[in-house]
């Protein structure tokens, strides 16, 4: 009953941001990020992966998969830890369970002579009383533990995270993550770029929980 039903908090926050940065420039640069939050640019693609997500596999569809286990579900987080901060649209989002890949988005037509990048918002609300029950346990943040995830892309290039990390956690706050694609990835002119956690993860089995995905075309 105490959940906000309306982006006001956010876009309060976010004018006040604004507002307070010396530079016009700068000023104006926010204020057309924020009137122009979906646009992947030029060649590039956008996907609300609880909503609009063209590029989501759908799976096998909930009638031939009730579990959802080949198949994407759409889910929020509990009202206790939704950000009010954050757009009510990042509240909501596309997710898996246990070993599955069902989270997986597919582009065709890219162009092979130039290098794309992935600009991606997991769901990290629920995050803190993992971090919290996992510190108090002395897990460290690579020993396998749930909601640690990666991303990957044709032939199983991982591209986030980072080297030496194998899985990790969604970046807190929530937050746009910018992921380097391999342009050996797009030569063909398409792209599969795939989420999953640890194999063997106990519990409820919820992971690679996703918001949204820009595809975009990188200035070489």
């Amino acid at each position: 009953m105490n959940t906000s039903i309306s982006d006001k908090t956010f876009l309060l926050t976010t004018f006040r941001t604004i507002s307070a940065m010396p530079r016009e420039a700068d000023r104006l640069d926010a204020i057309r990020a924020l009137l122009n939050h979906t646009d992947a640019g030029e060649g590039g693609y956008y996907d609300y992966l609880a909503g609009d997500a063209p590029h989501l596999n759908p799976g096998e569809g909930a009638d031939k998969d009730p579990a959802y286990y080949f198949t994407p579900l759409v889910a929020g987080p509990s009202a206790k830890s939704v950000d009010p901060m954050a757009r009510l649209s990042w509240s909501s989002f596309a997710m898996s369970f246990f070993d599955a890949t069902s989270v997986s988005l597919d582009y065709t037509g890219l162009d092979p002579d130039k290098a794309y990048e992935a600009v991606v918002v997991f769901n990290a609300n629920a995050e803190p009383a993992a971090r919290s029950r996992l510190s108090a346990s002395g897990a460290g943040p690579t020993s396998g533990n749930p909601n640690q995830m990666r991303l990957f892309v044709d032939g199983g290039h991982v591209v986030w995270p980072d080297p030496p990390l194998n899985y990790s956690y969604a970046p807190t706050p929530m937050q746009k993550t910018r992921i380097k694609i391999p342009r050996a990835a797009t030569q063909d002119g398409t792209l599969k770029l795939t989420c999953d956690q640890p194999p063997g993860i106990p519990g409820n089995g919820r992971t690679c929980e996703i918001v949204e995905v820009w595809l975009r075309v990188v200035a070489q």
